[in-house]
C-alpha cells in the first residue's frame, strides 16, 4: 500500500478544518443550509481518503466505506456531542447527509477509478 502524499496532506488539513467547524459554537447556519454543509464535507473527504490510499479498487472501496460512510459520519456526531459547545444537539439528519455525502463520493470516485483503470488497459 502506497499513500499519496499531497492527498494525505490535504486530507489531513481537511480533517482539523471540519473538526473545528464541528466542535465550534453552534454555528448561524441552519435548516436545510446545514445539512448541505455536512453532505459536502464529507463528499469532499471521502474523495480524499480514497485517493490517499493507493490499493485495489474493490479493497479501496470495502475500506473507503468502512472509514467514512461507518465510522466518521456516525462517530464525527457522536464526538462532535460528546466534545463539542453545550448548545450543540444531537441530530440525526446530519449522519443521514453525513452518510448520502460519503456514499455518493465513494461512488462517484470508484466509478471514476474503474474508468480510468480501463482507459489504461485500451
Amino acid at each position: 500500500m502506497r499513500i499519496r502524499v499531497p492527498i494525505a496532506v490535504a486530507f489531513v488539513i481537511s480533517c482539523f478544518g471540519s473538526t473545528w467547524l464541528g466542535l465550534k459554537s453552534q454555528a448561524p447556519i441552519g435548516g436545510s443550509l446545514d445539512k448541505f454543509v455536512h453532505f459536502v464535507v464529507f463528499f469532499l473527504m471521502t474523495i480524499l481518503f480514497y485517493w490517499m490510499l493507493d490499493l485495489p479498487r474493490k479493497k479501496l472501496l470495502k475500506l473507503t466505506l468502512a472509514v467514512c460512510v461507518i465510522g466518521a459520519s456516525i462517530l464525527s456526531e457522536i464526538i462532535q456531542k460528546v466534545l463539542g459547545a453545550s448548545d450543540r444537539q444531537f441530530d440525526m439528519n446530519d449522519i443521514f447527509a453525513n452518510i448520502l455525502g460519503s456514499l455518493a463520493a465513494s461512488g462517484l470516485s470508484y466509478w471514476y477509478h474503474g474508468r480510468q483503470l480501463e482507459r489504461r488497459r485500451q
